[in-house]
Formats: C-alpha cells, sequence, structure tokens
C-alpha cells in the first residue's frame, strides 16, 4: 500500500494520514439571513428561539409554557414536575381545571425558586360580579387560588371566557340572551350570574385591575378567548377609565383546530396590533386528546 499503509494510526483529520494530500478547501462564509429560526439572524423583527418575550409590562415570559388543561391529580402532578426537570419555565393552569393543587406542589418538589418561574391562572367566567356580602368574587377566587399554587403571586392572571358561555344558557350565547336561562346538569358551580350583560365582562376586567401592581398579588393580567369585537371594547374601555391594558391574549389556536378559530385569531391579532404595538399572542399547540 506504499505510503498509506500505516492504517494502525489514530485517524487524527491533521491532513498527513496519507502523504497523498487532500486539496485545501476554504470554508464556505455562511451569510447571517433573516430567517427568525437562526439565532445570528439580524433582523431585529425576528426572535431567537426559546428566548423569552417581554411584555408591555416589562415581565418576561417563555415562548413556549407547559399546558395542563384536562390534568388531573397524579397525572398533573407528575406532568409538571417532570416538564420543571426538562426544563420548561412556564406554566399554565386554570382555577376550572382543578388541579391548581397539583401544579403547586410541583413546583415545591421541583426545587426551584419561584423568581425563576412564570406561573400563570384564569378566573372562571362564573366569579364575576359581586358576591352576596357586596364584594368582587374575583377577589376571593384569586385568593384561593394562590393558597392552592403556594406562592404569594402569580405572573399573570387571566379572564378565561369572555360571554357566559352554554353553562349559563343555550347555545349559541348570540341568539340566546332574551331565552329562558337553562343550568346544564353537573354545571351548577359553573355557570355565570343569570343577571349576567357583556358589561359585567367590563366591571369584573376593572375589579380585577385592583389586585395588579409590580410586587402585588398579580404582576400582569391577560384575557381568554376574546374576539376582536369584544377586544376592542375592552380596550376602549381601559382607556376611557385608565385602566392597565391586557399584556396578553390567549386563544388557542393548532392544525386540529382551524378555519374560522384560525381566522378569529388573525382578525383578533389585527386589532391588537392597531392598538397596542406592545403584545404576545399565545396559542394552544394541540389539545391533550391530541
Amino acid at each position: 500500500m506504499g505510503d498509506c499503509d500505516d492504517l494502525k494510526r489514530p485517524l487524527v483529520d491533521n491532513g498527513d494520514i496519507c502523504p497523498l494530500k487532500r486539496p485545501k478547501v476554504e470554508p464556505v462564509k455562511q451569510e447571517k439571513d433573516n430567517n427568525p429560526f437562526c439565532p445570528e439572524s439580524q433582523n431585529p423583527e425576528h426572535i431567537v428561539v426559546n428566548s423569552d418575550l417581554e411584555l408591555h409590562t416589562g415581565a418576561k415570559i417563555p415562548q413556549v409554557q407547559f399546558g395542563t388543561y384536562k390534568m388531573k391529580k397524579e397525572e398533573c402532578y407528575k406532568g409538571v414536575l417532570s416538564a420543571l426537570r426538562l426544563g420548561y419555565r412556564g406554566l399554565d393552569t386554570a382555577s376550572v381545571y382543578d388541579n391548581e393543587k397539583e401544579v403547586g406542589q410541583a413546583i415545591k418538589d421541583s426545587g426551584i425558586p419561584r423568581t425563576n418561574l412564570f406561573v400563570q391562572t384564569k378566573l372562571w367566567r362564573s366569579f364575576t360580579g359581586n358576591g352576596k356580602n357586596g364584594k368582587p368574587k374575583c377577589d376571593s377566587e384569586l385568593g384561593k387560588s394562590l393558597r392552592k399554587l403556594g406562592t404569594d403571586y402569580v405572573d399573570l392572571w387571566l379572564m378565561h371566557w369572555p360571554g357566559p358561555g352554554r353553562h349559563l344558557n343555550y347555545p349559541p350565547v348570540r341568539a340566546g340572551m332574551d331565552r329562558p336561562k337553562k343550568i346544564i346538569e353537573g354545571n351548577e358551580m359553573k355557570f355565570v350570574p343569570e343577571t349576567w350583560t357583556p358589561q359585567l365582562r367590563l366591571e369584573t376586567y376593572k375589579q380585577m385591575c385592583k389586585n395588579v401592581s409590580g410586587t402585588g398579588r398579580v404582576r400582569a393580567l391577560g384575557v381568554c378567548n376574546f374576539s376582536a369585537r369584544q377586544l376592542k371594547e375592552l380596550l376602549l374601555f381601559c382607556n376611557e377609565n385608565e385602566l392597565p391594558r391586557p399584556a396578553l391574549v390567549q386563544n388557542e389556536c393548532h392544525p386540529y383546530l382551524v378555519a374560522k378559530v384560525n381566522a378569529l385569531g388573525l382578525s383578533t391579532m389585527c386589532v391588537y396590533k392597531r392598538m397596542d404595538k406592545n403584545v404576545t399572542f399565545t396559542r394552544s399547540l394541540a389539545t391533550p386528546q391530541k
């Protein structure tokens, strides 16, 4: 084999394994492009994947969070704990999910400092308006959520639904506001007050705002499942009453939920973008069944 018979030497790629030198090839210079998935992208409008996003409050929210919809008891606890150990730092839950206690226990057992996590929960629509004691129902519900989560504050508190939904009336709501109220069996604790009106949605948001501060029980507010019209109404209401605007809009949108929902999300985004440039939108990647 001549000069190339010493095949027992370690294959160190220094160009001298064989005296038949390979030609020297200059590395091709890769130009930085505007690819949003390229960390070195120089386009200021693009973001680095896995980086946090900044809300208009100045707080940072992880781009990808671990959702807990339909997760219950031990399944929820193990799932959240595993997610935290794998690197998730954002958690999404809700009072109506009935799993805030398990989420809180997983946070505690993970050993991760609370300040390193972004925790968000949601206020269910049945806790709108004032209770029998004349005080806002949302205040006591916030206290319950915090106790279950084992934390003094949540980074984001969202209004879960903008309308009464079928837990109060015949669907669809738009055609059923003047029809007799119907309580669906098993949902007695979930339906909204029978005196619900669209104005109550705005007043509840105003009540939620009283809990928001940089060091208080709620660091930022958000809304879920709002249409473009509902969002525009809320933003105008905030302007008229000098209230903090929602820092985030969360609408479900994924390959298993398309068509009208996608169109709704896009129109909502357009409205919000015109009225406030500092806004973050989140989308569920999929539902637990998928």
